[in-house]
């Protein structure tokens, strides 16, 4: 019994293994990207795009609970979220 118990609980940690980056690579964010010249401007990314590489940049970060959709996002609204 404690060997099926070990092997269905294995399983499950592999299928949410393989299951997890999917639903990540899914979910969208909003990010104020700084580019080299100092000036912002917004972009959607992917959560693994964000976990994997904009979250490394030191001056790129989330717009929380924003959504592009008729929103006019620039560089104002980056500046307005990092004051």
């Amino acid at each position: 019994m404690k060997t099926k118990i070990i092997a269905l609980m294995a399983a499950g940690l592999l299928t949410m293994s393989l299951v997890a980056p999917a639903f990540a690579a899914a979910e969208k964010v909003l990010v104020c990207h700084n580019e080299s010249n100092g000036s912002y401007h917004v972009i959607e990314v992917s959560m693994n795009s964000w976990l994997n590489s904009h979250s490394n940049h030191k001056t790129d970060f989330l717009i929380d609970g924003h959504t592009h959709d008729n929103h006019i996002l620039d560089e104002a609204t980056c500046l307005a979220f990092n004051s």
